[in-house]
């Protein structure tokens, strides 16, 4: 997942999400557009309660409790999964607005990323994706890019590369 902030002007803003797609699109990664609003209780479960003060939720006559999505990872594997594809490697990209609390932040902004499901390379899968976005950080002129990995895997296969003195590991 890459989080990016667009350019100010709606002209320069739609350039940009057209030309990111396109990249994403021309890797083979098919468009995904879940609703904004979403169950929270996959948010809930997956981060903890904790995260409850950041979103904004409201509950439907049914009593299930609802949430603007404050990321797009989750509506998107939940959509694979709901989908016939489920089970098949499938690789989707998506642009949209996004809504959390973050404090002095806008609550809203977009979030645009790629999601990799059912493959057996999974090494090769996570390195695709960390090219993609790397490439589309440069086109756009990004600067102080923050990578940030919650695989171990991928972090082990990192530091491999670089051949480092065992000491150092």
């Amino acid at each position: 997942m890459t989080e990016a902030a667009a350019p100010r002007s709606a002209a320069g803003s739609a350039l940009w999400a057209d030309a990111l797609l396109a990249s994403f699109a021309q890797a083979g990664y098919v468009r995904s557009e879940p609703a904004i609003l979403q169950p929270a209780e996959p948010f809930l479960d997956l981060s903890g309660e904790d995260i409850r003060k950041s979103l904004y939720l409201t509950t439907d006559p049914s009593g299930e409790e609802l949430c603007l999505r404050p990321d797009l990872t989750i509506p998107v594997a939940r959509d694979y999964l709901a989908s016939p594809r489920a089970g098949q490697p499938a690789g989707f990209s998506y642009l949209g607005p996004v809504f959390r609390y973050r404090g002095g932040a806008p609550s809203q902004f977009l979030q645009a990323g790629i999601e990799s499901f059912g493959r057996q390379d999974r090494a090769a899968a996570d390195a695709e994706m960390l090219a993609l976005a790397l490439e589309a950080t440069t086109a756009f002129g990004l600067k102080d890019v923050e990578i940030r990995t919650g695989d171990v895997a991928l972090f082990n296969a990192l530091i491999d590369a670089l051949e480092l003195y065992p000491v150092w590991r």
